[in-house]
């Protein structure tokens, strides 16, 4: 009797470790209040400290934590917008320095501001009456920067010294429109720009226009802003763009959709090369991938799935219960284990606000292992996980949480 209780429970452990799955359950290790309300974090994992990289934005400053290594910078209240470079080396803050007139442009100014806490020169960029702020997005190779303007199909490549390398105008023969996309994702290693534009409003595929796609284009260049390759796309409108960390894999989705609402959803993957390596019937708003580079988690608001970048094959789908919406998703080496964030989300004093948090925890087979609800509240998703897959990190408005299994 005793000898069949150790065998299942061997069974039961080999099956877990089989899986590539820890055999102990997530539980929360630490909970680090804040003294003020943190707008928004970044994470990932520091390779060179072999430490989380934690950049907390808060109203008038900016910290950085790298293991045991902590500074805080002062920085302007009145940004409009930031992003971060995809290793967080490298935060830009969006500035309007002067307003725009009916006729006459305002000016923006882009502060980039590195790990060290050195400040880069500024970048001062014209802005319209009625024109939306631009794309931007930032390199960790030396802080080098894109902008981009959807209105004018123009993207505008800068050194880390504010200086401008190149001007590339994206189409040919094509007009200015408020109705236009533009998005840009840049490679991990800095050295690949992926850009998904589009050269005009689309219309609905039964709506009688002539021209009723918008021509969605996919667009590679280097750092410098030397173009590559592009590709049109197979439906009307522009979705989303994501890139590898080492720019060999890009995914595209876009869409098409008429009168009565009917929508084709489309999701490309093409490899550094431009060949088109898969198609998929599916939309997603981010994407995520696995250290080793094997595999990709793409989520929109329902829906998550896994992707095979050896085969391109689906590995899983996911979908998470309304009113919950998936909000960012993490993946370990080989897509072992998927970490999925969900909340409950509400648009409150401008602003989509985000509640009742849920950590998802899946196995490689796509089945729920476990489930974390966490109490408190976010503007933007912030979820990591170790190298390892023994912690996952969680940022919150009121707090820093980590679960580990150890």
């Amino acid at each position: 009797m005793i000898f069949r209780i150790l065998l299942i429970l061997f069974y039961l452990i080999s099956a877990s470790f089989a899986k590539g799955i820890p055999y102990k359950a997530y539980k929360l290790f630490q909970v680090q209040s804040v003294d003020q309300s943190v707008r928004a974090y970044f994470l990932v994992h520091n390779p060179a400290h072999n430490a989380l990289t934690k950049v907390a934005i808060y109203a008038d400053a900016l910290e950085w934590t790298v293991g045991s290594q902590n500074f805080r910078i002062p920085i302007p209240k009145d940004y409009l917008y930031f992003v971060a470079s995809p290793g967080k080396k490298y935060i830009g803050f969006v500035y309007q320095k002067k307003s725009p007139g009916k006729t006459e442009p305002g000016q923006l100014e882009i502060a980039i501001v590195d790990d060290t806490g050195v400040v880069f020169p500024a970048i001062r960029f014209p802005h319209y009456f009625d024109e939306p702020f631009p794309a931007f997005a930032i390199s960790d190779r030396e802080g080098a920067s894109v902008l981009g303007q959807a209105t004018t199909g123009t993207l505008w490549f800068y050194d880390s010294n504010g200086r401008l390398l190149r001007e590339v105008d994206l189409f040919q023969d094509d007009d200015y429109a408020l109705e236009r996309s533009l998005q840009i994702a840049v490679a991990g290693d800095g050295g690949r720009v992926a850009v998904l534009a589009t050269k005009q409003p689309a219309s609905p595929t039964n709506s009688g226009v002539s021209a009723p796609s918008g021509q969605p284009t996919l667009f590679l260049f280097n750092i410098n802003g030397e173009k590559i390759w592009q590709h049109l796309l197979p439906q009307t409108s522009g979705g989303s763009v994501a890139i590898s960390p080492n720019g060999k894999h890009i995914f595209v989705s876009c869409y098409s959709s008429d009168l009565s609402g009917k929508i084709a959803r489309s999701t490309v993957l093409f490899d550094d090369s431009g060949n088109e390596q898969a198609e998929y019937d599916l939309l997603f708003r981010k994407a995520h991938f696995s250290p080793d580079g094997t595999r990709a988690v793409l989520i929109d608001n329902h829906i998550a799935t896994q992707i095979n970048l050896v085969s391109t094959r689906k590995v899983w789908q996911f979908k998470t219960p309304k009113p919950e919406i998936l909000t960012d998703a993490r993946l370990s080496a080989g897509g072992q284990i998927a970490v999925l964030l969900s909340a409950k989300n509400e648009f409150r004093d401008g602003k989509f606000v985000f509640e009742e948090p849920r950590i998802i925890i899946l196995q490689n087979d796509g089945t729920i292992r476990q489930s974390l609800n966490a109490s408190g509240t976010f503007y933007q998703p912030a979820i990591s996980l170790s190298r390892d897959a023994h912690s996952i990190y969680l940022g919150l408005l009121e707090s820093f949480r980590t679960y580990s299994t150890e």
